[in-house]
């Protein structure tokens, strides 16, 4: 992850849940690409739209060790190049 990246604590990666699948099996893939996922090669881009529980307005209601450790490290176990459109992060200035 690029140290040139902030969060905008806009809370949009609270809202969706988004993940990637490594699939090989042809007919998986097709699946996905047939319910509007982003199939490129193997790779499965997937956003759910899911709001958590714990937002309110665009803050969390956790704090500290009570927020999930995925939360907490998010997006920093991601590469600058996957984070899916929609994500708050924007480069420093």
């Amino acid at each position: 992850m690029s140290d040139k990246l902030s969060c905008l604590r806009c809370g949009n990666c609270c809202r969706s849940i988004v993940f990637k699948l490594n699939v090989r099996n042809v007919e998986d893939r097709e699946f996905y690409r047939a319910r509007g996922f982003k199939v490129d090669g193997t790779r499965v881009d997937a956003r759910v739209d899911h709001v958590c529980p714990h937002l309110v307005g665009d803050d969390c209601d956790l704090h500290g060790s009570s927020k999930p450790s995925l939360c907490r490290r998010y997006p920093g176990y991601m590469s600058d190049v996957d984070l899916l459109p929609g994500c708050g992060f924007k480069e420093k200035k």
